[in-house]
């Protein structure tokens, strides 16, 4: 498996022969009496031993594990937009609000999401807090206008309130604390169905106004563009 890098001015570039990692068929597991129990450690949390499960994202997991110099500790703290240019050759795009500010404003995509996530570490670090609340009629449209296209991927982060995503930030929707989810559809009426990378999708839609307060940024990248295509 191939990764895309970046380099220190945040260019995605794309050299094969430094960064294409070959995986063999052993996993992390979970300790366990009978290994009749065991379940991957990581994705896709499930049972080992259960052929019903797809195992691709254990197998792209550790690809991208053996390639980071951390291994599966450099994962936990790999920002999400790096690991999406890393697996698609692409920055993406994003969109950011604070749920807990009491300004609202009108929210569009940003093209520079490197840059943006740099400043905005500098604001937090100086407990500035610079960015506003978002209407979630302002949030649907922005959604919309990318999710109707079958080569854009949508990636939702979750706010982080006890960094733990092992935490509910709500136990209705299950919604985990500073988590990531896919974004599998978003519908007109303001529905969204959501993937959850351990334990798959969510069986319940979460209302846009819901999504608004529960989340705090979204990323996208058309994968057409991809380097990988080129």
């Amino acid at each position: 498996m191939t990764f895309s890098n970046i380099d220190d001015d945040n260019k995605v570039y794309l050299k094969k022969e430094e960064d294409t990692e070959t995986v063999d068929c052993w996993f992390p597991v979970t300790d366990a009496l009978d290994s009749q129990q065991e379940f991957f450690r990581y994705c896709p949390a499930k049972s080992l031993h259960d052929k019903s499960t797809p195992i691709w994202s254990a197998v792209l997991e550790k690809a991208y594990a053996q390639w980071d110099p951390k291994e599966y500790k450099g994962l936990d703290n790999q920002p999400c937009s790096r690991a999406i240019a890393h697996l698609t050759g692409l920055e993406p795009r994003s969109l950011h609000w604070d749920p807990k500010s009491t300004q609202q404003a009108e929210i569009s995509w940003n093209e520079k999401t490197f840059s943006f996530e740099v400043e905005e570490d500098k604001r937090k670090k100086k407990s500035k807090v610079a960015l506003p609340n978002v209407t979630p009629a302002s949030l649907l449209q922005a959604l919309l206008a990318v999710s109707t296209n079958p080569h854009h991927i949508l990636i939702a982060g979750s706010l982080r309130e006890s960094g733990q995503d092992t935490n509910f930030l709500d136990q209705e929707y299950k919604i985990k604390d500073s988590h990531q989810y896919v974004i599998l559809q978003v519908s007109n009426d303001g529905l969204l169905s959501l993937w959850e990378p351990k334990t798959g999708q969510v069986e319940k839609p979460l209302p846009i106004a819901m999504f608004a307060t529960l989340f705090n940024d979204v990323l996208t990248v058309d994968c057409s563009a991809s380097l990988f295509f080129q």
